[in-house]
């Protein structure tokens, strides 16, 4: 099989799983930077348009206009997949990036009279989310700012406010400003930013400048990234899931994660974190998974609860995030002892903060960080947690998200 065009698959556990590395908010998932054949010029308007898929999934477009604009418009110039369909009461939406209905059939949810799944139309204002009473062909925009919602869902379901999805929207906003000035840097860097990217459901492609975008740089620097011995399955690892959150082809000449499996130590590398990243990889490009793989990562567990990055290191809360990852992508229930003690590990590490730290036994790592915070997340989300809710409220009332909010910097991007 030839691995120069393998095309990585866009999986659903990606983005929950493995897509906090640049941006330390995308549980919500966020805006990069608005196509250029939408904007209209300094006098434009712009409007936020955020797509909610369930309870912690979101997607958000900033759409620029002159001088108003219906919902119906701003959805559409989004980018995003639409279908919608005609009827006596104006145009409905049945469906947003393949999430709902056919057009034929736009409310096929609603079928049984016991359930209605739809896409509901949302205006956020000073006092929350409201739901409009008129269709989005209908409405009318003309505020700057102004932010618009569409949530697929039954009747009385409510969106998420909008802090954390627009905290995460400046934040990509931002890499995309130095990727325009400054360039994005490194092939990690590149790997990095595509993973945020992806994380919004755009394509690295998108990010296009003069100088190249984060899926060039990513292939011009991807033999480099992936030359040192010891971490060569973790770097492919890590480019499996860019590449699969971007929905871009696999870099040519590129060794794939599972072209590192080793069934003499019954896994992809010797050590845990680097074991870890291969098999997110691996189930990224949408391979099948040793077993062993999962029972070699299973057994590393240390006495504590997680795991460390390599033999000797101690376990650490990026490494023991990754595991659980690793091991609920890979189908370990999230009952499963294993995960059961990494949460606990995880809940070690968390401080008053709110967030976490890297080694809760080392006091110089013993303060919170925003990329140890982001890992932790992205594992509380894996394995079904509410990140902002009570069990991982501190007694001082703060959260994750309450600190990955207050590591955000003027400009945009993360502390």
């Amino acid at each position: 099989m030839s691995h120069d065009f393998i095309r990585a698959r866009r999986l659903p556990h990606v983005s929950a799983l493995a897509l906090a590395f640049c941006l330390a908010l995308l549980l919500l998932a966020a805006l990069g930077r608005v196509d250029p054949a939408h904007a209209q010029g300094d006098d434009a308007a712009g409007a936020h348009v955020i797509v909610q898929f369930d309870d912690t999934a979101s997607i958000v477009r900033t759409v620029e206009f002159t001088p108003s604009i219906s919902g119906l418009e701003l959805l559409t110039l989004s980018g995003l997949d639409v279908i919608t369909s005609a009827t006596e009461y104006g145009t409905s939406i049945c469906a947003i990036q393949g999430v709902g209905c056919p057009a034929e059939d736009c409310f096929c949810q609603c079928a049984d009279g016991d359930t209605c799944r739809y896409w509901g139309y949302f205006n956020w204002d000073a006092a929350g989310w409201t739901a409009y009473d008129v269709g989005a062909d209908a409405s009318v925009i003309t505020q700057t700012g102004a932010v618009e919602g569409w949530l697929w869902g039954e009747f009385g379901m409510a969106m998420t406010p909008i802090t954390p999805t627009l905290a995460a929207a400046r934040a990509l906003a931002a890499l995309s400003l130095a990727q325009q000035t400054r360039g994005i840097g490194s092939a990690t860097n590149a790997v990095d930013t595509m993973l945020a990217i992806g994380a919004n459901q755009q394509r690295a492609q998108a990010w296009t400048t003069p100088d190249g975008s984060p899926l060039s740089a990513l292939m011009a620097g991807v033999t480099r990234y992936t030359r040192a011995p010891s971490i060569s399955p973790a770097a492919a690892g890590k480019i499996a899931l860019a590449t699969a959150a971007t929905d871009a082809c696999w870099p040519l000449a590129t060794r794939l994660p599972m072209d590192y499996y080793d069934e003499a130590i019954r896994a992809y590398s010797e050590f845990s974190g680097i074991n870890a990243w291969a098999m997110l990889g691996t189930l990224a490009l949408g391979e099948p998974l040793p077993s062993d793989a999962v029972a070699t990562l299973k057994a590393a567990i240390q006495a504590d609860g997680g795991w460390e990055w390599m033999t000797g290191f101690g376990s650490d809360s990026n490494t023991t995030s990754l595991a659980i990852q690793a091991l609920v992508g890979a189908g370990e229930p999230v009952t499963a002892t294993e995960v059961i003690s990494g949460l606990v590990y995880l809940a070690s590490t968390q401080n008053a903060d709110g967030g976490f730290s890297y080694d809760a036994n080392a006091p110089d790592t013993r303060l919170s960080d925003t990329n140890s915070t982001a890992y932790a997340v992205q594992a509380l989300l894996a394995a079904g947690e509410t990140v902002d809710g009570p069990s991982w409220q501190t007694d001082a009332g703060n959260t994750p998200v309450d600190f990955l909010l207050a590591m955000q910097r003027d400009d945009g991007l993360f502390a």
